[in-house]
């Protein structure tokens, strides 16, 4: 090697005359200071050799003699980046120019910027001369054990992330680990056993988590992208029904704790939908941690801006009162592309002085995202449940699974039949409750951020013109629509001159049907006084007196209902009925029949023997339908509905087929001419009855 003094402009000269003299037998070449530059938006049929001849010609200069194509890799959509390695002057000069066009696409040109990696301990951020952490030069890469290499290496690979407390603090300590492994399957084998000895009470995990642990104590979305690791014990009190994309809720000790994966190619249409699904879960659910990888302060993910990105979350979390704990400028994030900070940290500002420490290790963690360890102190203060509860689910969102494992694990402790039917009803509403996500019809969208006072102005007076036009339709040019009367006009008329009786107990597709042609539907009454006094008059109070109790021998023994007789009562039951005052959905119910009989039949068992109707069930839910054509001011214009809970009326049945069975239809039981309210028997039974009757006496003698 001939090292020449700065400054030096014949070094080209020099060059081609050692070329002259070396002849075959060796190639001389200059030693050049390189920067390296990425190619994006690549076709995937672009080749090596193109990009070599595109750069050839962009720069005027021939560097396909130097390979400077270092590596062609996938990228999404079935495009492909370019790592390009160029001489200082020529690789500014590329980045100056921006774009380089290769077949049929105009790609981009950026600077690749190299993240400082010590390859002495394999701590980002520092180089080997500077280090002060323990040597690894002679350990191996993967399971870090000395004599061997990664590529021959045959053991566990080892997961190193800050060291825990020798005596896990416990109450009122909380101890919470943040981290993003980034898809490294060497981090993943090993992790579940790391947080068990670090004694992490909850984990917020990103990417891929699904087959890492059991599943009773992971909390993962659908895709696996985000995910919750509860360990040590601490109970979950609650945890959405429905999975959502890119983010995972639960409850845990009095905490909800979000954990979300904003892809790096999110676009911002998508991005804002979904932190709206994100402020929307968490409204009204405090206190509150969002963490996770956001890819917000990053152009290089796939954001061509970082202002729009940025701003979106912080308005977003804005709502919820969220505090970024992120401080400083210490990055979460080491990698080819350079360092960010797009692991991020959000606690509403009640939590926030419960947090005594939040820091970024910067040790190895076998992936290029920092672990982000806390604490949260437990205040001591108890959870207080929120005091608006909705009594009705979402039957659509059963998880059967859920549902099922808590009913079976649960029991009822005997006692009175009140105490044992409310207990059974409890036990399935806290099925429900893990189980499925609560009915909420008026719930409402956050605007998005671009949404202004204008906009909502411009909304409202569109809607209102419409609901003018569909209440006007049909009702002015009468006298035309009647001269001339085209074949869709006389269907239209057709049911214009429907039978009066038609509109409010139709079937559905006939009230789909008059909802399209614009046709008024019934409502119930809004007036409380009109509701009192349709409630007085159809249901008028009976002075109560002593209950009429039937004397029993002592000897008489009542039988304990039989599985058959259960399962009878309850296949009657239809599923898209609408439930009674608990609202618990009959499919729920059915469930939990299947699930735990036991429990059933021992309180349906205890009602007849103590001759009690548990007063829960007794309850109705009324609902006033208006008959057609009626003035609305009399209460006999409404037809009242009452439901009762699906368990009150399957012990109904239960009762039902007993007196059928023991009374009614034995022998010398009800009379024969008896048609009403029995089984096998109608009206039309007792039509046939008297025409025959009036036939005999007709062809008799007189």
């Amino acid at each position: 090697m001939l090292r020449l003094k700065k400054g030096v402009e014949n070094a080209s000269d020099l060059g081609e005359e050692l070329g002259k003299v070396l002849g075959t037998a060796a190639t001389a070449s200059a030693l050049l200071h390189t920067s390296t530059i990425e190619i994006k938006d690549l076709d995937e049929c672009a080749t090596k050799e193109e990009l070599t001849a595109a750069l050839d010609a962009l720069l005027g200069v021939p560097v396909s003699k130097r390979d400077p194509v270092k590596s062609l890799r996938k990228a999404y959509a079935g495009k492909q980046v370019a790592v390009v390695a160029l001489p200082d002057d020529l690789a500014a000069t590329a980045l100056k120019l921006g774009h380089v066009r290769i077949g049929w696409v105009n790609c981009r040109i950026r600077a690749r910027e190299e993240a400082a990696r010590c390859y002495r301990c394999w701590s980002p951020g520092h180089v080997a001369a500077r280090c002060k952490g323990p040597d690894r030069t002679e350990l191996c890469y993967r399971c870090g054990q000395k004599g061997h290499q990664a590529k021959d290496c045959k053991g566990q690979p080892s997961l190193e992330l800050p060291s825990g407390p020798e005596d896990h603090p416990g109450p009122p300590m909380m101890r919470i680990l943040q981290l993003n492994l980034n898809h490294c399957e060497a981090a993943q084998d090993l992790l579940c056993d790391t947080i068990s000895r670090l004694r992490i009470d909850v984990a917020i995990l990103c990417e891929q988590y699904k087959n890492l642990a059991p599943p009773n104590t992971w909390l993962a979305d659908a895709d696996g992208q985000a995910a919750i690791w509860v360990h040590g014990g601490i109970p979950v009190q609650e945890r959405p029904a429905r999975v959502h994309p890119y983010f995972a809720w639960a409850r845990i000790g009095g905490i909800f704790f979000f954990s979300v994966y904003a892809p790096p190619r999110l676009s911002e249409r998508k991005f804002s939908a979904l932190l709206a699904n994100i402020t929307e879960e968490a409204r009204g659910r405090r206190p509150l941690v969002i963490a996770g990888d956001f890819n917000a302060w990053s152009t290089e993910w796939g954001c061509r801006e970082t202002r729009p990105r940025a701003s979106i979350l912080l308005d977003s979390l804005a709502l919820l009162d969220a505090v970024l704990l992120n401080t400083g400028d210490v990055p979460t994030f080491n990698g080819r592309q350079g360092s960010s900070i797009v692991d991020l940290t959000f606690l509403c500002e009640t939590l926030t002085p419960r947090v005594l420490s939040w820091t970024v290790s910067g040790l190895y963690t076998h992936s290029d995202h920092q672990a982000i360890v806390f604490e949260i102190e437990d205040d001591g203060a108890p959870s207080r449940p929120s005091t608006h509860r909705s009594y009705r689910w979402n039957a659509r969102t059963l998880d059967v699974d859920r549902f099922s494992a808590v009913v079976s694990s649960a029991s009822v402790a005997p006692g009175t039949a009140e105490d044992m039917a409310s207990s059974l009803m409890s036990v399935i509403t806290g099925a429900c409750d893990a189980s499925m996500s609560k009915a909420n019809p008026r719930r409402r969208r956050e605007p998005v951020y671009w949404w202004t006072p204008e906009i909502a102005d411009l909304r409202r007076s569109c809607l209102r013109a419409r609901r003018l036009f569909q209440r006007s339709r049909g009702r002015h040019d009468e006298e035309t629509h009647t001269e001339r009367t085209t074949p869709q006009q006389g269907v239209f008329c057709a049911w214009r001159s429907r039978p009066a009786n038609v509109g409010a107990g139709g079937s559905f597709a006939t009230r789909i049907a008059m909802s399209r042609l614009g046709c008024p539907q019934a409502k119930q009454p809004s007036s409380p006084l009109l509701v009192r006094g349709a409630v007085a008059a159809l249901f008028p109070r009976v002075p109560s007196g002593p209950a009429l109790r039937l004397p029993r021998r002592a000897e008489e023994l009542i039988p304990a209902v039989t599985l058959e007789e259960l399962k009878g009562a309850q296949s009657r039951i239809k599923e898209r009925s609408a439930p009674g005052p608990d609202g618990i959905p009959n499919s729920a119910l059915k469930i939990a029949i299947a699930a735990r009989p036991d429990i059933f039949l021992w309180v349906y068992t205890m009602c007849l023997e103590t001759g009690v109707f548990p007063s829960g069930w007794k309850r109705q839910r009324l609902v006033l339908l208006p008959k057609p054509g009626k003035p609305p001011d009399e209460p006999s214009s409404y037809r009242p509905l009452c439901m009762l809970d699906t368990a009150g009326k399957i012990l109904e049945r239960i009762i039902c087929d007993r007196l059928l069975e023991a009374f009614t239809e034995r022998p010398g039981g009800l009379s024969e001419r008896q048609y009403g309210f029995r089984k096998g028997r109608s009206t039309i039974d007792a039509i046939e009855d008297v025409i025959s009757t009036a036939r005999e006496a007709i062809a008799g003698k007189r």
